[in-house]
């Protein structure tokens, strides 16, 4: 049972319902009923965008490719960085999103953090879901903090030291889990100065 009444009024029960075949079973004392359907576009569209800030975010309700959703960051002397990606449901039907990251290599490591904790692996293994989020939701934001390996970048030239210049592409994508081929990327480059 989805939904009941005491019977003393009028009853009002609304429910969305995925594309398929449905029934409906009313029963009660009531001789007769009014059942009134209505039908409209459901969908879900997935965003995703990034940025140096949750406050500077480019890619809000652009979706597909990548250009115009990329953060370029420069970190001066091999210090850390930090990036935001955020994602969120513009449809009016609720779905998971699915959210997959690039990882660090041998010159940057790479942590993704969000409220929920740190979601490094679930990101970098393609495994992360979202809870059940619409477009009523907030947007669920992560963190990238991106740290070059100062080891590896820096070069002794006497007393001074210099920096290898490198780069990385963080690739993040978030997909409908109700509907794969509903995607929206975004991409994080840092680059080493």
């Amino acid at each position: 049972m989805i939904a009941s009444s005491d019977g003393s009024g009028p009853f009002r029960f609304e429910e969305s319902l995925e594309a398929g075949f449905h029934v409906l079973v009313l029963s009660g004392g009531a001789s007769s009923y009014q059942v009134r359907f209505v039908t409209g576009a459901f969908f879900v569209r997935p965003d995703m965008a990034v940025g140096p800030s949750l406050s500077r975010l480019l890619g809000v309700r652009v979706y597909g490719a990548v250009a115009g959703q990329r953060a370029q960051l420069v970190s001066k002397k091999a210090r850390k960085v930090k990036a935001f990606a955020t994602v969120a449901n513009r449809g009016n039907l609720a779905d998971r999103i699915a959210v997959r990251a690039k990882p660090g290599n041998r010159f940057f490591k790479v942590a993704y953090h969000s409220g929920a904790g740190n979601l490094t692996s679930g990101l970098t293994r393609g495994t992360y879901v979202s809870p059940w989020i619409d477009d009523g939701n907030a947007d669920f934001w992560i963190r990238a903090t991106v740290a070059p390996g100062k080891k590896r970048l820096t070069r002794k030239n006497g007393s001074r030291k210099t920096f290898l210049k490198k780069a990385i592409r963080l690739d993040v994508r978030a997909n409908s889990v109700s509907a794969p081929s509903l995607i929206d990327n975004g991409r994080i480059e840092v680059k080493t100065k």
